[in-house]
């Protein structure tokens, strides 16, 4: 179950105007305050991104990644109407909205001196991001948030300073959570895009077996992650610096949870979808469905192709040691 809240306060002003879809921030009536975007975007309805945000959100609970509460939110007609400055500024109406709790503490100030650095063309924030993702205290989830980006197609983590937070808990220990999953499945896209999201989401549909197929379509995901160039991105470069590969492979605890994903769960997390978020009715939540069900038995195979690559900085050669993954899939049809 999702938790569901209605918006109480409009919290104004709180928010720093960074990136393309700008959040407000509202207390709900339980008290809580919450991050809120709006699927409109330059003017332009992004019709995915609420069913992306909350199914990602969902299986990231369920796997055991690192992301803030979430729940959805309802915005009455009254409470758009005592706050003009949502319905004309931040395109907001009432209806439903996809939401994230504040998370305490959080270490924003290097995310602005790079968007800053960045316009300005400076190099040294390269060592920034090194040092900034250095001794955080659930440095093991490094490796589970790239596994789950490969699972869900999401190729905007890494070059996006604002999907990564760090913040501190009440003994002080630096925590890293991935936020803002409305860009993974190819785009916050569907019907506008309908005929190449079918096509992404169905190009992994192959036996599990077939190493052609299989190199074929891990070939295509990582050109498209790195952008042909093969540069993963600063984010993931100062990342992957405090990956673990001394005493174990790091990856293998998450990718057993995600190969354990069943078509049961999956399809309990689609079904939680509000229907309004969902443009594409039945035929858009089994295209995910089947995706998922596939995508799931793939990752350690991009895992190891992106230790044949020499991306990771501490790994020191050799091959990744996997339990044996049952090939239940079989022949697709």
């Amino acid at each position: 179950m999702v938790d569901k809240h209605f918006a109480d306060t409009y919290l104004e002003g709180t928010v720093p105007k960074i990136g393309m879809s700008q959040p407000v921030m509202i207390q709900a009536d339980n008290g809580k305050k919450y991050f809120l975007k709006t699927d409109i975007v330059q003017n332009e309805k992004q019709d995915a991104v609420f069913f992306q945000e909350l199914l990602c959100s969902l299986l990231a609970e369920h796997i055991g990644i690192p992301v803030p509460n979430f729940a959805i939110i309802e915005i009455e007609k009254d409470f758009i109407e005592n706050n003009p400055n949502l319905r004309f500024g931040e395109k907001f109406k009432n209806g439903f909205y996809f939401a994230t709790e504040k998370i305490a503490d959080v270490e924003d100030n290097l995310s602005e001196n790079y968007a800053m650095a960045r316009q300005n063309g400076m190099p040294r924030i390269v060592k920034a991001w090194n040092s900034f993702f250095k001794n955080i205290d659930n440095s093991e989830k490094i490796s589970d948030i790239i596994a789950f980006d490969l699972l869900t197609l999401n190729f905007d983590r890494f070059n996006n300073e604002g999907n990564i937070l760090v913040s501190k808990n009440d003994i002080g220990e630096r925590k890293i959570h991935a936020i803002d999953h409305g860009h993974c499945f190819y785009g916050p896209f569907y019907k506008k895009n309908i005929i190449v999201k079918h096509q992404i989401l169905e190009y992994n549909n192959f036996p599990i077996s077939s190493v052609d197929k299989r190199n074929e379509f891990i070939n295509w995901h990582l050109n498209t992650l790195s952008g042909r160039k093969f540069n993963l991105g600063l984010i993931f470069a100062g990342l992957e610096q405090n990956i673990d590969f001394d005493s174990k492979n790091p990856f293998a605890e998450v990718i057993e949870n995600i190969e354990h994903l069943d078509e049961d769960a999956i399809f309990a997390m689609i079904d939680t979808i509000p229907e309004i978020w969902i443009t594409g009715g039945d035929v858009q939540k089994n295209l995910y469905l089947n995706f998922l069900i596939r995508q799931k038995d793939i990752i350690r195979y991009i895992i190891d192709a992106l230790v044949a690559k020499d991306v990771f900085s501490n790994h020191r050669g050799g091959v990744l040691n996997w339990k044996t993954q049952e090939m239940s899939r079989g022949i697709q049809l």
